[in-house]
């Protein structure tokens, strides 16, 4: 098996920790407009600060928070629908992979090559894609900085896959029939696979994320106006922030499937190494 030399993924990285200061920064800014609520309504002048007053600025914040839960809600649901898109299209592509190396199996010893190589692209993306968990055994490239799923070093692999697949001699109709059905295979491969690099980016609409966020500083703006002082107020108030800056950062670590604390299993991608792992162990290497 030829050796590939890169970078070693570290376990933790800045993409990782983007969504958790993503959410630190909406709790500091929701914790900072109630104090900027309370400061101003002492800085009002009287005649600002009636009871009518009050109640008009309440209601506008009732119809702030109707409109931001409602967001916050079709944001979540987006987005859990794209997770689960996403966690059964890799289901595909494992099954896929199994599939392509049943085809290779059956096309005999002159495969093996294409399967080694095959199985170095799987254990890649494997330990690529999931720095957090052990890392397949045996030697492939390690990809730094961007998903390997997605990284141009192990789609050159494939590429190359499909050189040698296309190449393959074939001495008869039967071999043709294999060859062909291959490369039919490796084709509906590549094709989720594209389909995986499309979904494991962001979808939200950076205008659409601010807007809300903006509308959350206005609601807390009034919070801050209206409430008492007092410490059970405040420990309320800090509560329900850090329960939004909560569901923000799930939204955000659903919003990318590939990366991130929140992401989909790798079963499926080791289910298919272990099949190809039993593929490659079955033949020896022809000298």
């Amino acid at each position: 098996m030829a050796r590939f030399d890169g970078d070693v993924p570290q376990r933790f990285t800045v993409s990782d920790l983007g969504d958790l200061f993503s959410s630190i920064v909406v709790l500091v800014l929701l914790i900072a407009s109630v104090t900027c609520g309370r400061l101003m309504i002492r800085w009002l002048p009287e005649q600002h600060r009636t009871r009518t007053t009050f109640q008009f600025t309440e209601l506008v914040s009732n119809l702030l928070v109707t409109f931001t839960a409602l967001i916050l809600g079709l944001l979540t649901a987006s987005v859990n629908a794209s997770f689960e898109k996403a966690e059964t299209d890799l289901r595909s592509f494992g099954s896929q992979i199994i599939r392509l190396t049943n085809g290779l199996d059956e096309a005999g010893a002159p495969t093996l090559p294409i399967r080694v190589m095959l199985r170095t692209y799987t254990a890649s993306a494997i330990a690529t894609t999931w720095p957090e968990e052990p890392a397949p055994d045996g030697v492939y490239p390690k990809v730094s900085g961007k998903q390997a799923i997605e990284s141009e070093a192990l789609g050159r692999l494939l590429a190359q896959v499909e050189h040698n697949l296309r190449r393959l001699p074939a001495a008869d109709d039967l071999q043709r029939g294999l060859k062909s059905d291959c490369i039919t295979r490796l084709n509906d491969l590549l094709n989720q696979r594209w389909r995986l690099i499309g979904e494991a980016h962001s979808t939200i609409p950076m205008p659409f994320y601010w807007m809300m966020l903006f509308w959350l500083v206005v609601v807390f703006l009034s919070f801050g106006m209206s409430a008492p002082r007092n410490w059970v107020s405040t420990a309320y108030v800090v509560m329900v922030a850090l329960c939004i800056a909560g569901a923000v950062f799930v939204i955000l670590e659903l919003d990318g499937p590939l990366d991130g604390v929140i992401k989909v299993s790798s079963a499926p991608l080791r289910d298919a190494l272990h099949h190809l792992d039993v593929s490659v162990a079955s033949l020896p290497v022809a000298d």
